[in-house]
């Protein structure tokens, strides 16, 4: 998954890329599976205000396609 990871963690998934995603996460909760998405921004995030709101809002675009748990 390229876009949880450095270079990309900063970047939303492409829109099919996104979908597929959905896809998965909704298949995990009919299954009573608790889908944990991961990001590891660790190489490369630079600790401030700016990176702050990138991942605020990955985080965001993450639950509005159904994940409610993390790892950071």
């Amino acid at each position: 998954d390229p876009y949880h990871s450095s270079p990309n963690w900063r970047k939303p998934y492409p829109g099919d890329e996104a979908a597929q995603l959905k896809k998965l996460i909704d298949k995990a909760e009919m299954n009573h599976v608790d889908f944990v998405w991961a990001v590891h921004p660790g190489k490369d995030i630079k600790w401030n205000d700016e990176d702050r709101a990138v991942l605020l809002h990955k985080f965001e675009l993450m639950y509005d396609l159904g994940i409610r748990s993390y790892a950071v």
